[in-house]
């Protein structure tokens, strides 16, 4: 679903299956913006995968994590997201956190 749904809006998307190649493509490409599901393939969550790139990084580039345990968001924002969604969400929820952090804006919770 979020992949068609930003396509359609005119971003291009590299939809990754596992944290070890979300950060070899990190390293690769420069990303505008990263959106992470907790539940991870690969033995990583999406909590440990932000705290790997914030750390081997030290990047700036606004992370979007997305999570149906709510209770996650503390934890997330301590490794270094920029937005927290909540699921099930709705496309606006996700896009508005999208234009936000793009065009600049703090941190968040949706």
């Amino acid at each position: 679903m979020c992949r068609l749904l930003l396509e359609s809006r005119g971003h291009v998307v590299e939809a990754l299956t596992s944290g070890e190649r979300a950060l070899v493509a990190f390293a690769r490409f420069a990303p505008q913006l990263v959106i992470v599901d907790y539940a991870l393939g690969g033995g990583m969550t999406g909590v440990q995968l932000v705290a790997r790139l914030r750390q081997r990084y030290a990047s700036t580039v606004p992370i979007i994590l997305i999570s149906a345990h709510e209770q996650m968001a503390t934890r997330a924002f301590e490794a270094g997201i920029d937005a927290f969604i909540t699921k099930p969400f709705v496309s606006t929820e996700l896009l508005t956190a999208i234009d936000q952090l793009l065009a600049g804006e703090a941190r968040h919770s949706a």
